[in-house]
């Protein structure tokens, strides 16, 4: 079972629905990367092992290192989700490419900073098993990336007029992807930040 095994995502045991959805949420994310990172090549597969998630198949990481650091940036996440503040989630796949890195592939999780006053309902977790078995089928039609030049960050697209964000993401500068201009928070236009994790996994693990 995956939580018997993951470090929990969140520390908060409160039954509110709110906080409810953010901790599945934040689950669903882990659980997504792990798997994202197994099935593109950006690990070898065999650090990772065969799972389930919201009756879903996943993998999950062997690699203690590698499991810690996503459980800590996903804990990051979920205290700043709680604060209404998150847009986005993406995750980036990076190809070393020369003496610069190129962006390979890139998952986006939309969340909004409603999900903060948003009410847990249990059929939440019948999309997020849709979307877990979507991302194991994908590895059959797209092809996968090879080498050992690959590497992967998280960033968070948050309000910028928030200065709230755990401390252990870091701003790395405004956001410029259409989706994000213009978007609204407290009724008035903001500009958004990307948030990175201050801490980075590197290649090769030992």
């Amino acid at each position: 079972d995956w939580n018997t095994q993951m470090k929990s995502s969140s520390s908060c045991t409160a039954d509110k629905k709110e906080v409810r959805l953010i901790e599945s949420t934040c689950e669903f994310i882990e659980a997504a990367v792990h798997t994202i990172l197994c099935i593109r090549g950006v690990y070898p597969r065999v650090i990772f092992k065969a799972m389930q998630k919201f009756n879903a198949p996943v993998r999950m990481s062997r690699h203690e290192k590698l499991t810690d650091y996503i459980s800590d940036v996903v804990e990051g996440l979920y205290q700043t989700m709680k604060k209404g503040i998150v847009h986005k989630v993406e995750l980036l796949i990076l190809k070393q490419v020369g003496d610069s890195q190129k962006l390979a592939e890139k998952y986006i999780f939309e969340i909004g900073p409603e999900i903060a006053q948003a009410k847990f309902t249990e059929s939440i977790h019948a999309d997020f098993r849709a979307c877990l078995i979507r991302l194991l089928s994908m590895d059959m039609v797209r092809p996968r990336q090879k080498g050992s030049d690959l590497t992967f960050t998280l960033r968070m697209i948050t309000s910028a007029l928030s200065d709230s964000a755990d401390k252990s993401w870091v701003a790395v500068g405004p956001q410029t992807d259409p989706w994000d201009r213009g978007a609204v928070t407290s009724n008035r236009k903001t500009q958004n930040l990307k948030i990175t994790p201050i801490h980075h996994m590197k290649k090769p693990m030992s």
